[in-house]
């Protein structure tokens, strides 16, 4: 009960950091999505 609620909330908090970020710092949005995505592809030293 508790504890799925805690992570529920959790989750939800960390969601809207990652959004938070991604809004103050539009003109890197893109790559940051992709970062988060796990894809390298946006990344230069990718090979």
């Amino acid at each position: 009960g508790r504890l799925v609620l805690a992570g529920v909330a959790v989750a939800a908090l960390c969601a809207a950091l990652t959004r938070l970020t991604v809004i103050l710092v539009e003109a890197q949005a893109q790559s940051v999505l992709n970062w988060l995505a796990g894809s390298l592809a946006a990344n230069s030293d990718a090979s």
